[in-house]
């Protein structure tokens, strides 16, 4: 990993994942996912090595992996499936997000680069899910835009549309994320990348900084200001 104190010189953009990075739900989504999954004991031991293997891609892509993948439904009874446990997926989480805490030192790390940077956040979480904690928390004044899940394009896309937004070179933007995918989408994209470390978080060794608390990135992005 790099350390060093130049690779937050020259930056103009920061886009932030959301879940884990932002405010603390990786914890609340991970239990839910759990308590679903238990609903099928012979796949369960599969389909949650998927998950903890596979943290950050949609919950889509792992129903669809449970159903189609371990289960074996196919065509429309296997899209009624998916649709079931999105379905129940929804009714469990959204009532957990109401007051949901911020990560530690995230706040004021967001209120800081909106004063000095153009922010964005760039998330797998559904639209009504997001919103409903930004509108709860006002936070929406901090972001330029907000790309999630029905956007209709995956990060590294999303990234590289707001390069294309900025019209800066992926070395002026840094992406902050929480697990192995959000790094490798900035790997992808050729942009920086902050790894933010938790209990779930399974980075790769070779691209980006990582840290344990966000107090940390607020701290280097101060001495470049």
């Amino acid at each position: 990993m790099k350390n060093c104190n130049d690779y937050f010189q020259g930056l103009k953009v920061l886009v932030y994942d959301f879940d884990g990075v932002i405010v603390d739900t990786s914890t609340l989504k991970t239990e839910t996912f759990h308590d679903i999954f238990l609903l099928y004991p012979k796949f369960f031991q599969k389909i949650w090595n998927f998950h903890l293997q596979n943290k950050g891609i949609s919950r889509k892509k792992q129903f669809k992996h449970l159903v189609c993948n371990l289960i074996g439904d196919k065509g429309q009874k296997a899209s009624k499936h998916i649709n079931k446990l999105m379905r129940i997926y929804k009714s469990k989480i959204l009532p957990k997000l109401i007051g949901v805490k911020y990560i530690n030192g995230s706040y004021k790390t967001i209120k800081y680069t909106k004063k000095n940077f153009s922010t964005y956040i760039v998330s797998n979480a559904p639209t009504n899910e997001l919103n409903l904690i930004i509108k709860e928390k006002k936070i929406d004044k901090y972001f330029k835009k907000i790309f999630s899940s029905e956007t209709g394009i995956n990060k590294s896309q999303a990234l590289n549309k707001i390069l294309k937004i900025e019209k800066i070179p992926p070395e002026s933007l840094l992406f902050v994320g929480d697990t192995s995918k959000d790094q490798i989408s900035a790997k992808k994209s050729l942009v920086k990348f902050v790894g933010l470390q938790n209990n779930f978080s399974n980075f790769f060794g070779d691209y980006g900084i990582i840290i344990k608390k966000m107090n940390e990135l607020y701290i280097r992005l101060n001495k470049i200001n």
